[in-house]
């Protein structure tokens, strides 16, 4: 409610009066910054109707950005204003955070080897040790959960991305791998 009521301040304030590049970035720092906070726990991603109720938001506000051009697809919109869905946005923000974590830069770092696992033994994906070992789970609430979430996204990237030297890089490679997949694999209907 609050996120429709900041978006319509937007449309009603700023609508004529400032370019779309203005209003990306109010939108970004105003609606998608609050979509977005602390996403790592309530984790709108992994419930496919939290997901789809989020996403609409950024489908609006694309619409009212790009202007004129409304015909486009959603897509085609994310691709002009050089943005993410939501669904990667919150993948990115979480592979963010344990990368974070892996190099020691967030408190969470301590307790970091009671909760992951790297694969080793003798296989092409244990030698390289940049695998994360699957835990089993009973539940999907407990599937959902970061510590078991992470490890599947993280498995998912490409070496090179993993191999980042420092966090500048790594998030660099990411935010790449994720525009390739928009490009690519993305299709304005599935959210996953």
């Amino acid at each position: 409610m609050l996120l429709r009521q900041i978006l319509g301040f937007l449309k009603r304030n700023c609508a004529g009066l400032v370019d779309s590049n203005a209003l990306l970035r109010l939108y970004c720092s105003l609606v998608r910054s609050h979509l977005c906070y602390c996403s790592q726990v309530w984790a709108p991603q992994s419930v496919i109707n939290q997901l789809i109720l989020v996403e609409q938001v950024q489908r609006r506000a694309t619409r009212f950005i790009i202007g004129r051009d409304r015909d486009l697809c959603y897509k085609d919109r994310l691709i002009k204003l050089n943005l993410l869905p939501l669904n990667y946005w919150l993948e990115y923000l979480d592979l963010v955070f344990f990368y974070k974590s892996l190099k020691g830069d967030v408190i969470f770092a301590r307790h970091f080897d009671e909760y992951f696992f790297f694969v080793r033994g003798r296989t092409r994906r244990a030698i390289s040790e940049l695998y994360l070992k699957t835990n089993r789970t009973r539940t999907s609430h407990f599937r959902d959960f970061f510590f078991n979430r992470i490890t599947i996204l993280w498995d998912s990237i490409p070496d090179g991305i993993k191999l980042g030297t420092s966090l500048d890089s790594f998030k660099r490679k990411l935010k790449s791998f994720f525009f390739w997949r928009l490009y690519y694999v993305f299709g304005g209907a599935n959210f996953r």
